[in-house]
Parts: C-alpha cells; structure tokens; sequence
C-alpha cells in the first residue's frame, strides 16, 4: 500500500512538472512564432466611444472612410516598412478624415491617431488566423475609447478583403508566403490547424491575458 502512495505521488509529480514543461514549452514557441510574424505584418484597431448603437455604427463609418481614404495610397505597398512609412506620412489626414466623419454624422468626439504597439487576442481573416500576441499598430481611438473594438491586418491588406468571403484570395495568401517562412504561414494557414496549434494559441492567450492584468495591477499600485 505505501509502495502504491508513493508511485502514486511520483506519477502526480511528474506528471505536474509534464504539464508546466509543456506549457513553457508551447508559450516560448508561439511567443517566437508570433513575433516573427509581427515583425511582418502591421495591423488596424478601430476604438468606439462606447457600445451604444449609436457609438458603434459611428465606429464602422471611421473605419470606412479610413480604409477608402487609404487604398490608393497603400496600394504599391510591397512591405510592412513601406506601409507604415506612408501610414506615418498620412497620420494628419487620417485624423482629419476620422474627425470629418464623426462630425458629419452628428457628434463632436475627439479622435485619436497613433502608430503603436498594440495586443491582439488570436483572430481570423476567412481561412487566416493570426496568433495572439503584440503588433504594430494604426489605432484610432474615437472619444472615450471604450466600447468594442474592430480590426484588421494593414499589410498584407486582409482590411481590403470582402469580410464574407470563406477563404483570403490566393494574391493575398503569396504575399503572406513571400513574408513569412513556410512554418510561419503553415501556422497561420486555417486550413493547415490541428488540436496542437489550437491548444498553443489558447495558452498563449491565457499567459498574456494574465500579464496584461498584472501590469494593470501594478499600475493601479
């Protein structure tokens, strides 16, 4: 009996250190995957006043003069420096072009423009899923910022994409594939997902979630 305690303690044991080494495991590879891949890629957050009706429809309005005022511009864009070089350059008509709407549709909220470091949870474009973590950012930030976010990927240019259709168009997917490796873009690559992958993108989620609140916490200390 004490023989069947002890193995019992030794399997829980290392049964624990199984788990917190496969879980360290996961986040160190996902954490330098994700990164790769934001080293790549820039991205677009739209923040609404709040979660009213109103506030919200205001949101998607921005978020289309934006993305129209934008197209041309970004058009020729080959790499995610080039498009945050024009992004920058653009940063005063951005602005403008959000303020204009938000005062055209009846409201007087300031806006916010920046080109930040933002955190992304894990999200999907069709057959594309990019994995949580922080990327590069153009965030507009309409009044008080506190309603339900939108965003998109900036480059390669997912934001121009019909949002119904099932599966990114195959010039889209090469400009991924020209930009990332092939093990960077088998993980992003819906198509190609498995329980493992899933299972990584939830850790990692979880880990930054929890850091985020802890800085949050520190913060307010």
């Amino acid at each position: 009996m004490k023989n069947f305690i002890l193995n019992l303690k030794l399997f829980t044991i290392s049964l624990i250190f199984g788990l917190i080494f496969t879980s360290f495991f996961c986040i160190n590879y996902s954490t330098r995957m994700q990164k790769a891949i934001a080293n790549e890629v820039i991205r677009f957050h739209v923040l609404a006043n709040s979660n009213s009706n109103f506030d919200q429809t205001l949101k998607l309005k921005v978020r289309d003069e934006i993305l129209y005022a934008l197209r041309d511009k970004l058009s020729n864009a080959k790499n995610k420096s080039q498009t945050k070089f024009i992004l920058q350059k653009n940063l005063p008509l951005i602005k403008k072009v959000a303020r204009q709407t938000i005062i055209k549709n009846g409201y007087n909220y300031d806006v916010k423009v920046l080109l930040t470091n933002d955190v992304f949870p894990t999200k999907s474009y069709a057959d594309l899923k990019l994995p949580p973590g922080i990327y590069e950012t153009l965030q507009i930030i309409i009044g008080n910022g506190r309603g339900e976010n939108w965003w998109c990927v900036m480059f390669p240019p997912l934001c121009f994409v019909d949002a119904a259709k099932k599966s990114v168009p195959d010039n889209l997917k090469n400009d991924f594939k020209n930009i990332l490796t092939d093990d960077e873009f088998k993980l992003i690559n819906s198509k190609n997902e498995n329980i493992s992958v899933k299972a990584k993108f939830k850790i990692v989620e979880a880990w930054q979630k929890f850091n985020i609140k802890f800085a949050k916490k520190k913060e307010l200390a």
